[in-house]
């Protein structure tokens, strides 16, 4: 079964925060070198120049939560980037390569 891929947008802002992502399986965490696969999805592409771009996002980098609110496959994650906020930062846990840290992303546009 082929990964399904999303892009993340928001609707009513007519913004497109560039990042592709599929599904985090067992054999992909194998791959990149992380042993956990109880959720998160990975970064499949990445436009230049969009808003994931210049936060720093790369491809393989598995986003594990979105403010603070646990990504467990693509319908979360779709869910997440697309509810309405009043930020103008969204904050991302990521893992890449086994070292976890926390990026921000510009949405103000």
């Amino acid at each position: 079964q082929s990964p399904v891929q999303r892009k993340a947008s928001r609707p009513g802002h007519g913004a497109t925060y560039g990042i592709s992502v599929i599904a985090l399986t067992e054999d992909i965490a194998r791959q990149l070198g992380v042993k956990s696969t109880s959720g998160g999805v990975v970064v499949s592409g990445i436009r230049e120049g969009s808003p994931s771009d210049d936060a720093g996002l790369k491809r393989g980098d598995i986003i594990m939560s979105i403010e603070h609110n646990r990504v467990l496959n693509t319908d979360s994650f779709k869910q997440l980037v697309t509810e309405p906020v009043s930020a103008e930062i969204m904050l991302m846990h990521i893992n890449r390569g086994g070292r976890k840290f926390y990026i921000t992303m510009d949405i103000s546009s």
